[in-house]
């Protein structure tokens, strides 16, 4: 019968460990030592593809001690989760990163979701580039951009842009720096992404003639589907708000509805569940949040408001 304690290896260095402990936390030891296989009954077992640094975290949290996800061990920290299986440290490295999305690390973000298959990381980075699109054009990721991500960012209703003239401009940027490595298939996808319809005569032009010029006669082969792609106008996005309820009396000096559009600083995707007075921006300490939407859709609600007490 297999002993309770074992020992891990890791490039030479030896860790002791709870069989019992490590398939509480990990499916993928609780495999193992179900397994019949001989790892399942032998004391000491070699693990690869882990620094020993890393694994004795792993170690940590199976036997309860509390593990620190920091900038610096994150993403070691997130693949070995993945690749072992251990789900609630799995959640907590995924949620520093959701938290430290930015545009600077978006498109990594984003690949780091798409590899592991984590959708928290994959929609915190499309997010960002989404609200942030005519920065990411002039951002150094934008050229190495994955085809799959650019193609989901540019075929969204939700793309932030002042008009379709934008989008032809950043896929035609994109194509020039791909268009060696794109097959035509994607080529075409890209360019698809542009709602002809919406552009006007002087971007139309500027589009057919970009395509003219670099593609190398794919405008003459799939002419009507680059001519045809239709779509509806862009839905422009504005900056999250939280709508507020006061808990004061109302008065005539004080409105009982109330929106703060919060600075990324604040957080604001926190304000989606109940917090203490005391961790909300200052400006919330004296309302109970009771939804989020768009600046748009409050302006919509304190109309409402007026018109009631007129």
């Amino acid at each position: 019968m297999a002993s309770e304690r074992v020992t891990i290896v890791s490039c030479g260095q030896k860790f002791p460990a709870s069989r019992g402990a490590l398939r509480q936390c990990s499916r993928y030891f609780e495999a193992m030592f179900a397994s019949g296989m001989k790892e399942s009954s032998c004391d000491e077992i070699e693990i690869r593809d882990i620094e020993p640094n890393t694994l004795r975290l792993l170690i940590d949290e199976s036997e309860g001690c509390l593990v620190a996800v920091t900038d610096d061990n994150v993403n070691d920290l997130l693949k070995a989760t993945c690749l072992f299986q251990f789900e609630r440290l799995q959640k907590d490295c995924v949620e520093r990163l959701v938290k430290a999305t930015e545009l600077d690390n978006a498109v990594e973000t984003w690949q780091t979701g798409d590899t592991f298959n984590l959708r928290p990381l994959r929609r915190a980075a499309l997010v960002t580039l989404l609200w942030e699109f005519e920065k990411f054009v002039k951002h150094a990721s934008f050229a190495a951009c994955p085809f799959a991500l650019l193609r989901t960012v540019l075929a969204k209703d939700t793309l932030n842009v002042p008009n379709e003239a934008v989008v032809a401009k950043a896929a035609g940027k994109w194509l020039k720096a791909n268009l060696s490595t794109c097959s035509e298939q994607e080529i075409v996808a890209v360019g698809s992404c542009v709602r002809n319809q919406l552009l006007d005569e002087g971007a139309f032009s500027a589009w057919r003639s970009f395509w003219e010029d670099s593609s190398g006669g794919l405008f003459d082969r799939w002419d009507d589907v680059l001519r045809n792609s239709v779509g509806e106008p862009r839905s422009h996005i504005v900056r999250p708000a939280v709508v507020a309820y006061g808990l004061a009396q109302e008065s005539d000096d004080f409105k009982s509805l109330a929106v703060y559009a919060p600075t990324k600083g604040d957080g604001p995707f926190t304000l989606h569940s109940v917090l203490p007075a005391h961790n909300r921006p200052r400006e919330l300490r004296a309302f109970v949040v009771c939804s989020v939407g768009t600046f748009t859709g409050c302006r919509n609600m304190f109309a409402g408001e007026k018109k009631k007490r007129a």
